[in-house]
């Protein structure tokens, strides 16, 4: 989740600032298969790895990724799960999948910027941007239940790896190009085993109490889902 595991939120002086180049080396050398990573879209256009609309809580700056050019984000320091500013600068979107390129799948979250002016130009240049790091078959784009923006993927490669939220069979149904779905913690195994059925694995993210019971132990989430 941001780029980042367990492990590096909590490793002391190691910790790694959420969507940095050091969480995605440390999910790396845990072993991770697949992380998330979130992306912004800077006043010159460029993308960067970046949860909040603003920098505000993650740097040492201020203001919005939107009104700010790379050079001046690239100025401001992470700042690690505490508060407490770091080495690391946020990275942008090539750096990042350049970090793990054939070492790792990604999940890139377009959730926050789908809602905040997202075009299908925006699409047609981050498709481009994952070809010419030869990582279509590495990258999956969540683009929760937005079919327009999943048609648009499609026209600039059809080989895209759709990640759609999914919470029925009629979603389901509506999602045929997916080649990958997420279903809520709570799903109903009936639509996990349809999917199934259709060829098309289910993906769901437990975070925060769910993924501390699994790394005390506790599995009885994750029984439901798979069982």
């Amino acid at each position: 989740h941001r780029a980042n595991t367990h492990k590096g939120l909590t490793d002391g002086a190691n910790m790694a600032p959420e969507n940095s180049l050091k969480a995605i080396e440390t999910a790396i050398e845990q072993k991770a298969q697949m992380i998330e990573i979130d992306i912004r879209i800077t006043f010159d256009k460029e993308f960067v790895i970046m949860h909040d609309k603003s920098v505000n809580r993650t740097t040492t700056g201020t203001g919005n990724v939107s009104a700010l050019s790379l050079h001046q984000i690239k100025s401001f320091s992470l700042k690690d799960n505490t508060g407490k500013a770091t080495e690391y600068k946020v990275p942008t979107l090539k750096e990042a999948l350049e970090a793990g390129r054939w070492k790792i799948y990604y999940n890139i979250d377009l959730g926050g910027m789908l809602s905040d002016g997202w075009t299908t130009e925006d699409t047609k240049r981050l498709v481009k941007m994952v070809e010419d790091t030869y990582m279509m078959d590495r990258v999956v784009f969540y683009i929760a239940r937005n079919q327009a923006v999943g048609n648009d993927f499609i026209s600039a490669n059809k080989n895209s790896l759709l990640f759609p939220w999914i919470s029925s069979t009629g979603d389901l149904s509506n999602w045929s190009v997916a080649k990958l779905v997420q279903l809520a913690p709570d799903t109903e195994s009936s639509l996990i085993n349809t999917a199934l059925a259709k060829g098309v694995p289910s993906f769901s993210n437990h975070l925060e109490q769910d993924d501390l019971d699994m790394l005390n132990g506790d599995y009885s989430k994750l029984d439901n889902l798979v069982n």
